[in-house]
């Protein structure tokens, strides 16, 4: 949608509601999209009238160009568009077993999810310093 022109995050919920046929996504999983693919520089968002307007990169008008012309969701393992759907994937699970803890109401079950919550920003932070790392002294 965004690579048939500028949008907000509501505004993207409205229309994959239409399209969808009045099923229209959650705040929850619409905003957090969004945010990662404009981490990856698939997307830049720019404040606009008080509302966050996206626009698609060269970079993620090359990822729409990787998605099979189907639409099917079947894609080869190392492809950036896979890999990337593995991600959303992976955030989604997070975000519901983190509820699930939460729901629960058990003190000590929420402070062990806290903890893992807490490691792997450090852990996924120590993965791209290790690249860097690796980058830097291959280049000298």
């Amino acid at each position: 949608m965004i690579a048939e022109g500028p949008r907000h995050g509501y505004d993207i919920m409205l229309e994959i509601e239409q399209r969808r046929g009045g099923m229209r996504p959650s705040p929850g999983s619409i905003y957090p999209a969004l945010q990662m693919l404009e981490d990856g520089e698939f997307l830049r968002g720019q404040e606009r009238d008080g509302k966050r307007t996206y626009t698609i990169t060269d970079k993620g008008l090359a990822l729409i160009e990787e998605r099979p012309p189907d639409g099917s969701t079947t894609f080869d393992g190392d492809s950036i568009y896979a890999i990337f759907a593995e991600a959303m994937r992976q955030v989604h699970g997070i975000k519901v077993a983190a509820k699930q803890i939460a729901q629960s109401g058990n003190i000590e079950l929420i402070k062990r999810g806290i903890a893992v919550l807490d490691k792997t920003p450090r852990d996924l932070m120590a993965i791209l310093a290790d690249h860097f790392f690796k980058a830097a002294a291959s280049s000298s």
